[in-house]
């Protein structure tokens, strides 16, 4: 190994993505992907001499090293395709035949996206996702290459979970079998070939697919929030309830998705997963984590509202790292909203009448604001606890610094402690929305 390498791969950060290996003459030779960055980096060099041939002839040419971090294993995978379509780097297509890579193939996908919308529903044209080895339909949309089969699989299966799409390639087959699909009746079609949702509908829902495997998962979510916002105002709860279901999972997704091989490989994933966050986070944080560490608990606060009769808060709890929904807790909210301060005040005022049970850690959802309020709150109390706030936009910590007495903002990369914390953060958010939409349904009763 090259001397300047070694800092470049210490610096590698233990979590998904995808790393970029370089000539001297800066030019991109291999593209791949990990869930775990420095360990898959670092096993080229240490593992170098079980390598194949092809493979140490890459190593040896290796000047540069340069990677990309990712929300998710998914990502990832779907990052490392657009990279190595952009690049065509040489030793991709040397360790694999280009005619075995696989690409996803969205039918009329390209026709929807050069004449929009109302062409193809005019002439009645249904999109449909699948796995080709070919790209020759000029109508359609591809997103590839994908090195591994069995990872694309598996990653269709996720998003076929989050957006759904239908069994029947077109009408036709519709007509031919006269029932809906298999999937409609797994949940995993939307319903257009139940008469549920229409065509354009239909093509308004693979637009977010679409989009997804763009890499613009935050404007789908950005959308599909905008697009429940409106739906609950317009007292359309089933509706906004099916969009916050779609961000809930698409915010699930933060977390690296594991195939069941990962799982036989070592039974203990789970379990080392939740402990590498949680001790990421107290890294972080400057908290000192015990042999009982799967007893650290933390508990997550969010304020929701709408309107002013339908302000709650929520309470979740995660114990080792993971939730504990025994102790989740959701309140109805007195204060006057939209003031969040005030309505944070109310929730850990009122979570403090209990006292023989408190947590590790706080986190609430904000910034120096509803930090001090919950700090104020403590220390009028006369208890000592560590709390945090999660900003987002980017995500970033706010900490009250005990020596300087002030508060001290940590900027986050993508690592292990932050996916705890936007776990925390979707589920704490998750949950005081489901008891908001539940409440405004009672009042519209």
């Amino acid at each position: 190994m090259l001397k300047h390498l070694k800092p470049a791969i210490k610096n590698l950060p233990f979590s998904p993505g995808v790393y970029i290996f370089k000539n001297k003459q800066k030019k991109v030779i291999y593209v791949g992907k990990s869930i775990k960055l420095k360990e898959r980096v670092k096993s080229y060099f240490h593992n170098f001499t079980s390598l194949g041939d092809k493979s140490q002839k890459m190593v040896n040419e290796i000047y540069q090293i340069d990677h990309i971090v990712t929300d998710s294993e998914l990502e990832a995978l779907i990052l490392e395709a657009a990279l190595i379509k952009q690049y065509k780097p040489l030793y991709n297509s040397q360790l694999k035949d280009d005619k075995n890579y696989f690409f996803i193939e969205i039918q009329n996908g390209k026709l929807w996206q050069e004449k929009g919308i109302s062409y193809v529903v005019k002439q009645n044209l249904w999109p449909h996702i699948s796995l080709t080895h070919q790209t020759k339909n000029k109508s359609s949309l591809y997103f590839g290459p994908f090195i591994s089969g069995k990872e694309v699989k598996q990653a269709m299966k996720i998003l076929r979970q989050i957006f759904g799409w239908c069994e029947y390639k077109t009408q036709k087959q519709l007509k031919i079998n006269k029932k809906p699909c298999f999937y409609h009746h797994l949940g995993l079609c939307p319903g257009v070939c139940a008469g549920q949702l229409d065509l354009r509908g239909y093509w308004r829902s693979f637009k977010y697919l679409i989009w997804f495997l763009q890499g613009k998962k935050t404007t789908v979510i950005n959308k599909l929030q905008t697009r429940m916002d409106q739906a609950a105002k317009k007292l359309r709860f089933e509706q906004a309830a099916k969009y916050k279901d779609l961000i809930d999972r698409l915010n699930n997704l933060t977390t690296a998705f594991h195939t069941p091989d990962d799982y036989l490989k070592n039974p203990n994933l789970a379990y080392d997963i939740h402990k590498a966050q949680l001790n990421d986070l107290c890294q972080i944080l400057d908290i000192k984590l015990t042999d009982n560490w799967f007893e650290f608990a933390i508990e997550a606060y969010d304020i929701s509202h709408l309107a002013e009769t339908a302000g709650v808060g929520s309470r979740v709890v995660f114990v080792g790292g993971k939730p504990d929904k025994t102790k989740y807790r959701r309140y109805r909210l007195k204060t006057a909203v939209p003031n969040d301060y005030q309505a944070m005040a109310e929730v850990i005022k009122r979570r403090l009448k209990k006292t023989n049970d408190l947590p590790d850690l706080i986190v609430v959802d904000g910034g120096k604001g509803q930090l001090s309020t919950v700090k104020k709150i403590l220390d009028q109390a006369k208890i000592q606890l560590e709390v945090v706030g999660l900003a987002k936009k980017p995500d970033r910590l706010i900490v009250w610094h005990k020596g300087q007495q002030t508060f001290k903002t940590v900027k986050l990369t993508n690592r292990p402690g932050l996916f705890l914390l936007q776990r925390l953060r979707n589920e704490a958010h998750r949950f005081a929305n489901n008891y908001r939409l539940k409440l405004l349904k009672i009042q519209k009763r």
